[in-house]
C-alpha cells in the first residue's frame, strides 16, 4: 500500500464532526491509508492514541503545573491535517479559555464530553474494543505524568504528581466518564517487565501499531511482546 497524499495541505475538522459516524468514517480511512494499516480498527486504535495525547496534555498540564482548570471542550476543539504531508501529523487548536471551578468538572468535559462520544464513534465505525481505546487513554495519562510532567524544568513534587494521577486514574468516578465505572482504573497496575532494559507497565490489550506502515515490531509493552 503505496502513502495516501492529497494537495490539500491543512483540513480542518472541529473536533464535534467525529461523533458523526460518516464524518468520522472518511477522516479513519484517510488515516488507515496513510499509515498503511490494514484495517479501520486500527487505524482508530492509532487515532485515539494520538487524540487522547492532545486532549490529555491540554487539560492536565495546565491543571498540574498551574493550577488551572481548562475546559477543553468537544465544540471548541480542532484538528487540522496535512494530508500532503508524507506522515499522518495533526495538529491539534484546543480552542476556548473558559475554565472550571471545580476538577470534577474538568474531568467531566475532558471525559464524559468529549473523549467517550468520540470513541463511542469509533467503536461504532471500526469495532474497535473500548477496552483498547480506554487503554490507550490510560496508558496517555501514566504518560504525562510519569515521564513528562516528571521530567520537566517546574515539576511538582513527586506526592504533587501522584496525587493528580490518582485524582484522575483511581480516584475518578464512573459519572465523569458517562460511564458506570471509572475505564481508566483496570490499566493502573503494577505489572511491570524489564523489556530491552528498562522496566515498563505491561499492557492488557494490544494496540495494533504493529500492523502499520507495512508491518513493524511491536512496542514492547505489548502484551504480544513475546508472540510476535
Amino acid at each position: 500500500m503505496e502513502p495516501f497524499l492529497l494537495s490539500e495541505r491543512n483540513e480542518t475538522l472541529h473536533a464535534h464532526t467525529l461523533t458523526d459516524e460518516a464524518a468520522c468514517r472518511r477522516y479513519l480511512e484517510k488515516v488507515q491509508q496513510k499509515m498503511q494499516a490494514p484495517s479501520l480498527l486500527t487505524a482508530a486504535s492509532q487515532f485515539s492514541k494520538r487524540y487522547a495525547w492532545f486532549v490529555v496534555q491540554a487539560a492536565f498540564s495546565p491543571m498540574t503545573l498551574e493550577g488551572r482548570k481548562p475546559l477543553v471542550t468537544l465544540g471548541e476543539s480542532q484538528l487540522v491535517t496535512d494530508w500532503s504531508a508524507e506522515k499522518w501529523s495533526p495538529v491539534f487548536e484546543p480552542g476556548g479559555t473558559l475554565e472550571a471551578s471545580r476538577e470534577e468538572d474538568m474531568l467531566r468535559e475532558v471525559f464524559a464530553r468529549h473523549l467517550t462520544p468520540i470513541w463511542r464513534t469509533l467503536h461504532a465505525v471500526s469495532r474497535v474494543p473500548m477496552p483498547i481505546l480506554w487503554e490507550n487513554t490510560a496508558i496517555r495519562v501514566f504518560s504525562l505524568y510519569e515521564k513528562k510532567l516528571n521530567a520537566a524544568e517546574d515539576a511538582p513534587a513527586p506526592e504533587k504528581l501522584q496525587r493528580d494521577l490518582s485524582s484522575i486514574v483511581q480516584e475518578a468516578p464512573g459519572g465523569v466518564f458517562d460511564t458506570s465505572f471509572n475505564p481508566l482504573r483496570p490499566f493502573y497496575t503494577s505489572n511491570f517487565e524489564n523489556r530491552r532494559g528498562a522496566d515498563v507497565r505491561v499492557r492488557q490489550t494490544c494496540c495494533f501499531v504493529y500492523e502499520t506502515d507495512g508491518g513493524r515490531s511491536c512496542c514492547k509493552v505489548c502484551p504480544k511482546y513475546h508472540k510476535l
